[in-house]
């Protein structure tokens, strides 16, 4: 079991059997409050020049991790991987697409693999 949680953030199945470069930057505020406490880990912060902090982690892409950086809101920015930030801004649209429409919601777990 303890190797299931270095290759997950959290307990939701990954999207793929991969384990991720993963790279956050966070705002000079968020990143001080977050780094404050254990995520994954792998977790390593650096503080940049502008005074932002990049965290870096290596674990799988699944919704607890993607859940988990729509938290932040506008207060992260997702470097890499490419797949990360793709899934990412998609479900911003998907969230967008809701707001802007008229249409009842309906049950979408478009992490749900299999």
């Amino acid at each position: 079991m303890a190797l299931y949680f270095k290759t997950h953030f959290g307990i939701t199945q990954n999207i793929d059997e991969k384990v991720y470069q993963i790279e956050l930057v966070f705002s000079k505020e968020t990143g001080a409050f977050a780094k404050q406490f254990f995520w994954h880990s792998s977790q390593e912060w650096k503080i940049l020049k502008d005074r932002n902090q990049i965290l870096k982690l290596n674990c799988g892409i699944n919704r607890e991790l993607v859940g988990w950086i729509f938290q932040w809101m506008s207060n992260v920015q997702v470097v890499k991987p490419k797949v990360l930030k793709d899934i990412v801004i998609a479900k911003y649209r998907e969230c967008l697409g809701i707001h802007n429409s008229n249409e009842n919601i309906k049950y979408n777990n478009s992490f749900n693999q299999k």
